[in-house]
């Protein structure tokens, strides 16, 4: 089946803005739909101009009716701060468990100026409380570095991304969220997000 969807994170800072989009599609690929392509895109507006253009592309397949195991290499220009060109390859396994809880785990290399710049694993949950019409949201997702130019091979926490939000079912191929997304690092201040997003199925 083709589904995807487009996400919108906006955020307002004292004299800062910023407006992060999220584009997805997926298409499947032969009669059992068990091959999956998918094709992601994000551009990232802040009050300076364009900050980040993202390119991905995955190819996925279905080995169970539950999990998937996705991969692809992404290109990313990073327009600001650091002005550089950032080569991206992951692996993402996927579990769909049930209509409301769903879990993944990327393993993610970055690479920069032809070498490694860092190796992250990714875990992720998503769980809607129950399956109304509307019903509440909690998706999270931690960021581990394994590697890093400056850390070598040593494991440490670098980031968490919380979402609380509202998700409705506006039709019977069409759902929308919106709500908080909470960005927290280590030594840094949180970053607080508002968040809307449209999920379809044709």
């Amino acid at each position: 089946m083709k589904w995807g969807w487009i996400g919108v994170i906006v955020w307002l800072y004292g004299q800062d803005w910023g407006i992060w989009t999220f584009q997805q599609v997926s298409f499947p690929i032969g009669s059992n739909q068990r091959w999956q392509t998918q094709f992601i895109l994000q551009p990232r507006v802040v009050r300076e101009g364009w900050e980040t253009i993202l390119g991905l592309g995955l190819l996925g397949y279905w080995f169970h009716p539950q999990h998937s195991l996705i991969g692809g290499g992404a290109w990313v220009e990073f327009y600001r701060p650091r002005r550089v060109t950032q080569q991206r390859m992951l692996w993402r396994w996927q579990g769909n468990f049930s209509p409301t809880f769903s879990t993944s785990i990327t393993w993610e290399w970055r690479w920069e100026g032809g070498g490694l710049r860092e190796f992250l694993m990714r875990p992720m949950i998503r769980y809607r409380l129950g399956r109304k019409r509307w019903a509440p949201l909690i998706v999270n997702e931690l960021f581990y570095t394994h590697w890093s130019m400056r850390t070598q091979w040593k494991g440490f926490f670098r980031q968490e991304r919380l979402w609380l939000a509202l998700s409705g079912n506006l039709t019977k191929r069409l759902q929308v969220e919106t709500g908080y997304l909470l960005i927290a690092a280590p030594k840094t201040p949180p970053r607080h997000r508002l968040w809307l997003a449209l999920r379809w199925s044709p």
